[in-house]
């Protein structure tokens, strides 16, 4: 029922290179699981969900989204895009909020839970909405240093 065959939705994905993060990976998943379902409910009649892994560094982010001090800090960049149905303009501010949906039988908690976890993560979320066109989430996420994942492991 909410699988992409069923929605007839083709998955695209770009990762350049490895990235990690500090966090649970249950909420990690979470937001994962959140926005792939919002996306789906998106593209009823099928489309094109695009996830792009990426890195960049703190001073490339838009400024005033994260509370970086130190412009060098490494960024895990993740970007959600569906060809989707989109969100009216005048609503887009208030798509994080809690109970706050655009579908008739939605909770209006997927995409509120999605905000909570990524800025519990130190990260932010923004997104461009294209009316009729689809959405585009953008995380920014913290890199946790491949240094930190090694010592954490116990390998080298």
């Amino acid at each position: 029922r909410n699988s992409p065959e069923a929605h007839n939705i083709t998955i695209g994905c770009k990762i350049d290179g490895e990235a990690f993060i500090k966090g649970n990976s249950r909420q990690v998943r979470q937001v994962f699981w959140n926005l792939f379902l919002n996306a789906s409910h998106a593209m009823e009649d099928g489309g094109l969900l695009s996830v792009t892994l990426g890195h960049i560094k703190g001073f490339d982010a838009p400024s005033g989204l994260l509370d970086i001090d130190d412009p060098d800090a490494s960024l895990v960049e993740i970007i959600v895009t569906d060809t989707g149905i989109g969100v009216e303009a005048d609503k887009v501010s208030s798509i994080f909020d809690p109970f706050y949906s655009t579908k008739d039988s939605g909770s209006g908690l997927g995409l509120a839970i999605v905000y909570r976890i990524v800025k519990s993560l130190g990260g932010t979320i923004d997104v461009l909405n294209t009316a009729k066109q689809g959405m585009t989430f953008r995380l920014l996420i913290p890199e946790f240093s491949e240094e930190s994942v090694s010592s954490a492991v116990g390998v080298g």
